[in-house]
């Protein structure tokens, strides 16, 4: 990782950094208007790796989400939420954001067999998997019925069955010698 020393950066841009700073300890408002300023610095020409050296405490994913928020991709909000909803949310539409941040997210719940509402914070990354499809559009809860249903382990049939006269092998299977003695003795 590079970073540019503080000769290369203008005095301009540092002031920029600075006030991004103040901003992020703020509110929403704040984190939209730092989302501008990265914005602003990004396309100006400093790289993030700048931001993140000269702002020191804002990592690189920061700078990144910022870079979102001041593109007007990413709700500010969302920039308080940590787990693995925010990886989540922050690819998905705008309005999708705004809905889970706002009013929490509806879950399908396996072993109650019933939807439950939750908020961002307590969504686990499974039930983002489950939430969420693959372009960051949110599944209904019949989906996600669907969707749990389908990674669930299918019941396998016995290896083998005894009728009367007939073992019948339903599988692929090897039995030791003991197995196939105890085998033959239940047969009876």
């Amino acid at each position: 990782m590079t970073i540019q020393t503080k000769s290369t950066i203008s005095e301009n841009s540092l002031s920029l950094i600075q006030e991004l700073n103040n901003l992020i300890v703020t509110s929403a408002e704040g984190i939209r208007q730092a989302g501008d300023i990265v914005y602003r610095l990004i396309k100006g020409g400093v790289k993030k790796e700048t931001i993140v050296g000269y702002s020191g405490y804002l990592n690189k994913n920061d700078i990144e989400t910022l870079f979102l928020v001041g593109k007007g991709q990413v709700n500010p909000s969302l920039f308080l939420v940590s787990g693995p909803a925010a990886h989540h949310l922050k690819k998905a539409p705008m309005r999708i954001q705004e809905g889970v941040l706002s009013n929490g997210a509806t879950i399908y719940d396996a072993e109650e067999n019933k939807a439950v509402n939750l908020p961002v914070a307590k969504l686990t990354n499974k039930q983002c998997k489950q939430l969420f499809t693959r372009n960051y559009t949110m599944r209904s809860v019949a989906e996600q019925r669907k969707y749990v249903n389908s990674y669930q382990e299918p019941v396998q049939a016995p290896a083998y069955t005894i009728d009367d006269d007939v073992i019948t092998f339903n599988r692929k299977c090897s039995f030791t010698k003991s197995q196939i003695k105890q085998l033959i003795k239940n047969w009876n």
